[in-house]
């Protein structure tokens, strides 16, 4: 790093690892996992991140479920793109899955459209299984 205060200088690139977990809004407790893999870019403010997580007991998952990325985003509104790109294990059926951020969180909050025989919207807890496997990226910008 080499810090500029000119705001077209290249000063801020990172690249990395972390461990991406599957959690609630409301709370989360006991889980265990097959899978936990993640990796980023971070070049100035914005962020690419992606993984591979996947459950091998649910454990306690309250509210809304997100999956954790590696900075907090920026106060802005939904200001994420991304999407699951693969995933199996769910209690119900999902044509698409995607995810958008909540200012000031670390959090990748799941949305999806559902099959006949589930609704639209945000993931739920109920929508889990011991065996869920979500393999995501996203593209986010930090405080």
């Amino acid at each position: 790093q080499n810090p500029s205060s000119d705001v077209n200088t290249l000063d801020d690139y990172e690249e990395g690892t972390w461990t991406p977990v599957i959690g609630g809004t409301g709370g989360t407790s006991g889980q265990s996992y097959t899978i936990q893999n993640g990796f980023y870019t971070k070049i100035g403010r914005l962020v690419c991140a992606g993984g591979d997580v996947a459950l091998s007991n649910k454990g306690t998952i309250t509210s809304n479920v997100y999956i954790s990325l590696p900075f907090t985003s920026a106060n802005i509104n939904n200001y994420i793109s991304g999407g699951i790109g693969y995933w199996a294990g769910m209690a119900i059926n999902i044509f698409f899955m995607s995810g958008y951020q909540t200012p000031n969180t670390a959090q990748f909050l799941l949305q999806d459209i559902g099959g006949p025989s589930a609704t639209t919207g945000i993931v739920a807890t109920s929508d889990l299984t011991n065996t869920t496997e979500l393999i995501f990226f996203c593209v986010y910008i930090t405080p």
